[in-house]
């Protein structure tokens, strides 16, 4: 499997994970699990996802509760943003994205795909399209950096607790009742705090598992109640029991256990 990433600096830091880079003609399924973020991709070839087919161009996959399984045969660049930063780049509309969107339709800003489209077609390392990833992400939010600082405090709330709370309590904390707190979550996010939540604690048993400590001992240090309930919300959500999980691709899972582990670990935190 080839697939890497640069974690991004300076100002863009607030809104971005990392670059990412994902060479279909070494392994052409790539699988994008559920993790609490959204990405925006330029892909260098034609693909598909389920029964859909997309021709090369750039693209919006919003935050998302399934994973997301994509085939190709050709390279991938994405840009991973911090689940906060929708806002910035789709305005209150994210509830009405769904799936995969050509990046023009649902972007705020005027994005001209051809040219980026262009800046990728020669080198494939990661470094050298680092540029070219950047200088897209600073299109997307239009040079403006103001964040909604509420929002970003009640996701960073989930977060930070690896979604192991009541939504109850960050309404208290944020003094919003639980349907005002659903509603802005949608319209803002494409998710609600809830499934957020479920999201990232679903992620932190993912990285506490090992082959020798037991799925019940992991599931109650995740903050299930049991296991059983444990193991339902994970095949409900990953489609995969942990164990087929990690052996149906178990490269593409050591980077995506080992991201997860960088975020509750604060690796993407802004650069100061």
């Amino acid at each position: 499997m080839k697939l890497e990433e640069i974690k991004s600096k300076a100002e863009l830091s607030k809104f971005i994970e990392s670059y990412w880079y994902f060479d279909g003609s070494v392994q052409p399924e790539l699988i994008l699990l559920p993790d609490g973020t959204f990405n925006v991709i330029v892909a260098q070839h034609a693909f598909s996802c389920g029964a859909q087919e997309f021709p090369k161009g750039l693209y919006l996959i919003p935050i998302t509760t399934q994973p997301i399984r994509i085939i190709t045969k050709g390279n991938l660049y994405g840009i991973r943003f911090k689940a906060f930063s929708m806002l910035n780049i789709v305005g209150k509309k994210a509830g009405l994205i769904k799936n995969i969107n050509l990046l023009e339709t649902v972007s705020s800003a005027n994005v001209h795909a051809p040219a980026i489209q262009h800046q990728f077609s020669k080198e494939i390392e990661l470094e050298l399209k680092k540029n070219a990833l950047e200088n897209l992400a600073f299109d997307l939010l239009n040079h403006k950096y103001d964040l909604d600082e509420d929002l970003r405090l009640q996701v960073n709330y989930i977060l930070d607790r690896k979604g192991d709370l009541k939504i109850s309590a960050l309404c208290e904390k944020a003094g919003i009742t639980r349907q005002g707190l659903h509603k802005n979550f949608i319209q803002s996010l494409g998710i609600g705090a809830k499934e957020l939540a479920m999201t990232w604690k679903l992620n932190h048993f993912f990285t506490l598992m090992s082959d020798s400590d037991s799925l019940t001992g992991t599931a109650l240090d995740a903050g299930f109640y049991d296991q059983a309930h444990c193991i339902n919300a994970f095949k409900n959500t990953w489609q995969l029991s942990p164990g087929n999980l990690q052996k149906s691709n178990p490269d593409l899972f050591a980077f995506a256990k080992e991201s997860m582990t960088k975020r509750f670990n604060n690796f993407y935190d802004p650069e100061i």
